[in-house]
């Protein structure tokens, strides 16, 4: 992917926050890779019904789900950012298509994907942009197993 990484000023911030992060080694294509290993923290949730009633449990084409969930280290010693996504349902019954921003403090994710919430045990999204020290970033963000204290997300960047 074309565009430079200030990787060093990178490295440096993820070194601060404690090893939240960790910089992994070059990847096939050339260039460079990096795995964040965070944990998603539920926090503020809506419903949004449109159309026909619906509810949480039952919703229908043009629902959504609104979640701005605090974005935590993996130990849950320390708030990192934030995860703030939109899901809206599509015709298919429990079909969901998602799109949402991890805000870190040293720049924004963008991710993007479509979720079948009857099979949503890990669920696989693109990462389809950048700000800032993410400028340029392409990958995945996996959110998988649920833990006590939230869901362990891990979002590995390739630029």
């Amino acid at each position: 992917m074309k565009g430079k990484l200030r990787y060093g000023a990178l490295l440096a911030a993820i070194l601060v926050i404690g090893g939240v992060a960790q910089a992994t080694g070059s990847s096939g294509s050339g260039g460079r890779s990096q795995t964040l290993k965070l944990l998603d923290v539920s926090d503020k949730f809506e419903f949004v019904d449109v159309g026909a009633p619906g509810s949480p449990d039952n919703p229908g084409p043009g629902d959504s789900f609104i979640f701005n969930n605090i974005v935590r280290n993996r130990r849950d010693t320390k708030t990192l950012g934030s995860w703030i996504s939109i899901c809206t349902m599509t015709a298919a019954p429990g079909v969901a298509r998602c799109s949402g921003t991890v805000g870190l403090g040293d720049g924004d994710i963008e991710v993007a994907t479509t979720v079948d919430f009857a099979d949503a045990d890990v669920i696989v999204a693109a990462v389809t942009g950048g700000t800032r020290d993410y400028r340029g970033a392409g990958g995945q963000m996996t959110l998988g197993e649920e833990t006590s204290a939230g869901r362990l997300m891990t979002i590995k960047l390739v630029r």
